[in-house]
């Protein structure tokens, strides 16, 4: 830097000339420190773009110190690519490289969140000093031209509401000023205009030792921010018409709070905010509640002590598993790990740290998914490299499988990837800062890999199902299922015994994983005891229950008495039923009239076919 500063940056060439030997010292390995710098068509050339909160840069044509708290955002553009060719600019899409990757919009340090109404993310990014928006769909395209949000604004949040079917980003000044917002409908169009939502003269949203995070609570409907602001943390909560509701300041005992982040608790009502605890000698994660219906702020908790953390990297509430999960970085900073939580207060004595990626070191990010019940993280390695992971909310089980790389473009490297939830398919979407100077984006990340659109499921399909050997009545039924549940328990006790086995042999010494395997096998053991004692006192009551032989004695049922019905005649002037006197006919003696074989009982002269022929009285 020294060096740069006796060459005039006003010199036709002179920069391109100064950027072409600092890669090529970069390269040879030469530069190994403060390496991070950008080249635009303006003329703009930037130092330590990634080192620290400070860095050097051409401006006005001339050399320049600036900080990203007070000065300009670093320019925008794009980097001569490699192997000669033009600087495409500012504002200019470059071609989209291999993979499925493409990119959203110029600019560096955004966020995006997804509608369920119109099934599309809007994708933000700081922009030349400005925030600008793309709306993308699942298929990894762009959908209209991106729009202008604000000016002289900072490190945009975006969160949506399904209630107000709207998007609301939120941002920074880049001035002394307001914290200020804009709403955005289904389609990424504006609505309304910018609005101011707190005095933010300190407030900090840029992911650079600092952080900023904002959720939606439909249980209240309210949009919940949260930022880092001169060594504390503000919450801010937000009606869905923009107003404020709740602002409150967070304190951590004797430290300063760095990267906070909330979870949105609809079970009891309450915001988890978690953030690292900074101390002159020590880091601490640490985790608070805060009321959501009163903003009262609860009692503070560390989930470890002293330097066991450094970065604190996120938190996420499952309301199916009932339980928290906290994102943090080991004391060494190069490792990324979690723990699960049951309430928002540390028990460190009763938990240990899930290890989850090794050489990190530089920024993880995290989101919940409610739909698939997952977490999805995403984490920037010390070489620049984004990775992706899918953690299990009830169990901390890693599920995606081998580590999957993200964006793996660029000249520079990928940074500050972003990752959020897409509640209509379980999955992710991840967008990341690459070169600092355009925003990556790819979909259809997690549980459904790359197919993010449900399948269409096949018809009903007539089946010729086998029922010969199957239980014939309901005592065969209940033995039948009393054996297969006595089988089907086995089997799960030996499994669980048998992946108790592999986690110990796995552990290499991880206490965590080492007390969680003699868990488990301790439960198969207690649940072997209860099948055995199962099967001995079903034997007991009856040895047939486990053999699938048990028949029950059939119901009989009491058929109703028959009864014979004798007709009632008047044979030779006598009644067949006892009625004293002589009779003529049959309905003399009580009997109902009727046309019996083309005669009528009641003496009617003439053939009949229906009694109605045979009229209404005794002849």
């Amino acid at each position: 830097m020294y060096l740069a500063q006796c060459i005039d940056p006003s010199t036709p060439g002179a920069l391109q000339a100064l950027f072409d030997a600092l890669t090529a010292d970069v390269n040879s390995g030469v530069i190994t420190q403060c390496d991070d710098f950008t080249f635009d068509a303006d003329g703009n050339l930037q130092f330590c773009a990634n080192d620290a909160d400070s860095y050097f840069s051409t401006k006005n044509g001339n050399w320049s110190w600036d900080t990203y708290e007070t000065g300009p955002p670093p320019p925008g553009g794009g980097t001569p690519p490699g192997g000669g060719g033009t600087d495409p600019g500012a504002g200019v899409i470059p071609p989209v490289g291999p993979g499925s990757e493409v990119n959203a919009l110029p600019g560096l340090l955004g966020d995006m969140a997804y509608s369920t109404i119109s099934n599309l993310w809007l994708v933000t990014a700081e922009q030349g000093g400005d925030i600008f928006g793309q709306m993308m769909n699942e298929r990894n395209k762009p959908v209209g031209s991106s729009v202008k949000i604000a000016a002289r604004g900072l490190g945009p949040k975006v969160a949506y509401s399904p209630i107000a079917k709207k998007f609301l980003v939120v941002w920074q000044p880049a001035d002394k000023g307001p914290v200020a917002g804009q709403f955005l409908d289904d389609n990424g169009k504006l609505i309304g205009s910018n609005f101011d939502i707190a005095k933010g003269d300190n407030a900090e949203f840029r992911p650079r030792g600092r952080n900023s995070t904002m959720k939606y609570d439909e249980k209240n409907k309210r949009f919940v921010l949260v930022w880092a602001e001169s060594g504390s943390a503000r919450l801010v909560t937000l009606d869905d018409t923009g107003k404020l509701d709740k602002n409150v300041l967070i304190k951590s005992s004797g430290a300063q709070i760095l990267w906070p982040d909330v979870a949105v608790n609809p079970d009891k009502n309450e915001y988890c905010v978690a953030y690292q605890s900074a101390g002159n000698t020590t880091n601490k994660i640490a985790v608070v509640p805060v009321s959501a219906l009163t903003g009262e702020v609860g009692q503070e908790s560390f989930i470890a002590d002293e330097n066991d953390s450094s970065n604190g990297r996120g938190i996420g509430y499952s309301p199916i598993s009932k339980s928290y999960l906290v994102l943090y970085d080991d004391k060494s900073g190069a490792n990324t790990q979690f723990q699960i939580l049951d309430q928002c207060v540390a028990d460190p004595e009763n938990s240990e740290p899930y290890p989850l990626a090794e050489d990190n070191g530089n920024w993880a990010m995290m989101s919940y998914n409610p739909t698939s019940d997952t977490y999805g993280i995403a984490t920037q390695s010390q070489s620049d490299q984004n990775k992706f992971y899918v953690i299990e909310a009830g169990t901390g089980n890693t599920v995606s499988g081998a580590t999957y790389t993200l964006f793996t473009g660029g000249s520079v490297g990928n940074f500050f990837p972003i990752i959020q939830p897409n509640p209509a398919t379980g999955t992710f979407a991840a967008i990341s800062s690459e070169d600092w100077v355009r925003i990556k984006f790819i979909s259809g990340l997690g549980m459904l890999g790359a197919a993010p659109f449900p399948q269409q499921l096949p018809g009903p399909q007539n089946l010729n199902v086998p029922s010969e050997g199957l239980p014939t009545d309901l005592g065969q039924f209940i033995g039948a299922i009393f054996l297969w549940s006595l089988r089907l328990i086995g089997l799960v006790i030996f499994i669980r015994f048998f992946w108790a086995g592999f986690l110990w042999f796995t552990a290499a010494g991880n206490s965590g994983r080492i007390s969680r395997a003699k868990d488990i096998m301790r439960n198969a053991a207690l649940g072997a005891l209860v099948l055995f004692s199962a099967y001995v006192i079903l034997y007991s009551i009856n040895p047939d229950l486990i053999r699938g032989t048990l028949n029950l004695p059939g119901i009989s049922t009491t058929a109703p008495p028959s009864t014979t019905t004798t007709a009632i005649t008047c044979n030779n002037s006598v009644c067949s039923n006892g009625i004293v006197g002589p009779c003529r006919n049959d309905v003399d003696c009580g009997a109902p009239i009727s046309c019996n074989n083309g005669v009528c009982n009641n003496g009617f002269v003439g053939p009949c076919q229906t009694t109605a022929q045979c009229g209404t009285d005794s002849q």
